[in-house]
Formats: C-alpha cells, sequence, structure tokens
C-alpha cells in the first residue's frame, strides 16, 4: 500500500472493472467448478466448448440486429443460461454410485439442455418480431457455420452438435425432454384434462402453447429456487404487453400447481403509484 493511490486503499486493495470488460469467461469458468461430481470432465469440456460457440455470437446478433421486451446486459444473459441449464440436470443431481447414464447419454442430455436453456435464456429476451429471426440465426449457427461478421465473436471450435433442434418449425417450438431424451413439441405436452365443473368462465385458463411453456420454466424457477451454491439463486422476469395474462399465468400455478406442503406463497402487489 504504499505506492497506491488513496482510491486503492479506500477499495481494501480490491480492483474493480466495468462488466464489459471481464466478459462471460471468468462466470463459466467459476460455474463449472459448481457442477455435481456426476457431470465429468468430458461433459464440462462440451458445455464450454458450447459457450463460447454460441452464447457471444447470439448476444452480439441481439444487440445489432434485433430488439428486447426488457434491457439486459450480456452477463445477465449469460447466468440466465448457466442457471436454467444447472437447474435441469435433474439426472446428474445423484450420488455418484447412483448415476445411471452412460458416456454417450448424458453427451446427449448436455446437448439437449444447453440447447434448450439457451432458447429460454439468451434467445427469449427478444420481441415477438424478432423470434423468427433468432431462430434462424441459432439454426445456421448450430449447423456449424457462425455468419459473418458474428464469426468474430466467441470460439467455433470443432465441435459438432448430436442432437439439434427438429427443422420443423423454430426453436422456440420445442422442449427438450431429459427423460426421453428427445425434442418435444410444447403443443403435445399441453393439457387435455377437462375443465372442473364448479368453475365459473372467467376462472377457467385454456391451454395454449403459452400457458403450457411459461408454466413449465416458472416450474423450474420456482423448484430451483436456491441451488447447491451461493451462485445461483434462480429467478424469474416474465415481460410483455399489458393484457396478456402473465400475472394469470403466474398465480395460477403459485396458488393449484404446487405442492402446499412445500411451499408457501407470499404475493406482493406494485403499480404505477407504488414507491420505493
Amino acid at each position: 500500500l504504499e505506492v497506491a493511490s488513496p482510491a486503492t486503499v479506500s477499495r481494501c486493495g480490491m480492483v474493480y472493472y466495468e462488466p464489459h470488460q471481464i466478459g462471460l469467461y471468468p462466470s463459466l469458468s467459476s460455474w463449472l467448478n459448481t457442477l455435481p461430481e456426476t457431470v465429468s470432465e468430458a461433459n464440462k469440456n462440451t458445455i464450454e466448448s458450447l459457450f463460447k460457440w454460441l452464447v457471444p455470437p447470439a448476444i452480439k446478433f441481439i444487440r445489432r440486429e434485433l430488439k428486447e421486451v426488457s434491457p439486459s446486459s450480456d452477463i445477465q444473459l449469460g447466468w440466465s443460461l448457466l442457471k436454467m441449464f444447472e437447474s435441469l440436470i435433474t439426472p446428474f443431481k445423484v450420488e455418484p454410485n447412483k448415476f445411471a447414464l452412460d458416456e454417450k447419454a448424458a453427451l446427449t442430455v448436455v446437448e439437449g439442455v444447453f440447447l434448450f436453456s439457451l432458447t429460454w435464456s439468451v434467445c427469449c429476451s427478444v420481441d415477438a418480431a424478432g423470434r423468427h429471426k433468432m431462430s434462424d440465426f441459432i439454426r445456421e449457427c448450430t449447423a456449424g457455420t457462425v455468419p459473418s461478421p458474428y464469426n468474430e465473436e466467441g470460439d467455433r471450435g470443432s465441435y459438432m452438435i448430436s442432437n439439434p433442434f427438429p427443422k420443423e418449425g423454430t426453436i422456440y417450438q420445442y422442449c427438450y425432454s431429459v427423460e426421453s431424451k428427445k425434442w418435444v413439441l410444447w403443443t403435445a405436452m399441453m393439457s387435455r384434462d377437462p375443465f372442473a365443473q364448479h368453475l365459473q368462465p372467467h376462472e377457467i385458463i385454456v391451454p395454449t402453447i403459452d400457458t403450457t411453456r411459461y408454466t413449465f420454466l416458472l416450474d423450474v424457477c420456482v423448484k430451483n429456487a436456491q441451488l447447491p451454491h451461493s451462485l445461483n439463486r434462480m429467478g424469474l422476469l416474465l415481460v410483455g404487453p399489458t393484457g396478456t395474462g402473465k400475472t394469470i399465468y403466474i398465480n395460477n400455478h403459485l396458488l393449484n400447481g404446487l405442492d402446499k406442503d412445500k411451499f408457501s406463497i407470499i404475493p406482493l402487489g406494485f403499480s404505477a403509484q407504488t414507491t420505493a
């Protein structure tokens, strides 16, 4: 401290960096060290390769070509992907002696969960008009070629995906099933149960692709609200135009879709008149 400036001394010797100076990779490296023992070094290398290949170009594409519904930061988008990924790798969250996947099956799950997490973290921040462009861009990237000038971002490497998105539709139309290790249409997961007869018309929520996928994502976040380490605390911000059902989706699942013996709900209402 003899040659340190007063500003450095006041920070206890710490040096602060702006987020854009740090980039995404320190977060990735820290997070990889927190994964369960069942995630092998080969799988970690796969995750790192996929992240460096797809995430930086995708974020650059969003910043240059598309509009977001709500502003985000690059590091925030990266962490959203990592948190979503860790929440979904349920087969790996067991004791090593109970781990049931062989090397090939584990790799298939890692790839599928990563692509699904990429879709519903980085790629889902764009508005409705940008989703088709985002879907086409990600398909082109995962096919092996990152288009110029976005190939200047990240590290393409030599990795090739063995279980890519289905060719039909957009990437937003599919959910990756960890159990079957296959891509499944959201429409195939829609509830077809009859409505309870005591419900009033205004209480009925008709299942759609939106109710299905947003309820699924909300359920993932709620059940992984606090992951095994302080780096990962799950939260969900559902944004969109007024009157599109956001509050109804959330309240319906929190009040009717969760085990009341495990979860208690504390709703807080905010309006334009709410102060800090």
